[in-house]
């Protein structure tokens, strides 16, 4: 009974950033129908630039989490494999910051037009990824400082 209802947390958990993902694009389809021609390059560049500076981010936190693989946080989450949890997280994110950035090359370098579709296409996996790295990262914050903090014993 108690792993059921764990099974179906994780599920929730790990389905919550698709799902607002997916609502954030639909809004955006919505609300971005009719483009000019500059606004839409100007919307897919932004995007793109902050998809390249987050896959930065995330790849440097994911270097510093393997180069702190020594210390006794990391090897305890390792051991309860919360660490291949958030790695998959941060891989799951990578993958999205690329897909996004593939789709606003795509949409920059070829005359496709400036659909509400493709807007919505960019910003799905730009969204969802962005909710994965903002998650994990403050998942991996609040484990750094609950143990890192000073306890005052007497």
């Amino acid at each position: 009974m108690h792993f059921s209802v764990m099974k179906k947390t994780v599920l929730i958990k790990n389905t919550v950033p698709l799902v607002a993902a997916a609502a954030a694009a639909s809004l955006c389809y919505l609300r971005l129908d009719d483009l000019k021609a500059n606004e839409f390059h100007q919307i897919v560049s932004s995007v793109n630039g902050i998809s390249v500076t987050l896959l930065g981010f995330t790849l440097t936190l994911v270097a510093i989490m393997k180069s702190l693989a020594h210390h006794r946080l990391i090897k305890n989450l390792a051991r309860t494999r919360h660490l291949q949890r958030m790695y998959n997280r941060y891989f799951l994110a990578v993958a999205g910051y690329f897909v996004s950035l593939a789709v606003g090359l795509v949409l920059l370098l070829g005359n496709l037009g400036n659909s509400a579709v493709a807007i919505g296409g960019l910003l799905l996996p730009f969204i969802y990824s962005l909710l994965l790295t903002v998650t994990g990262t403050w998942v991996f914050y609040n484990i750094v400082s609950v143990t890192s903090a000073p306890t005052n014993e007497s």
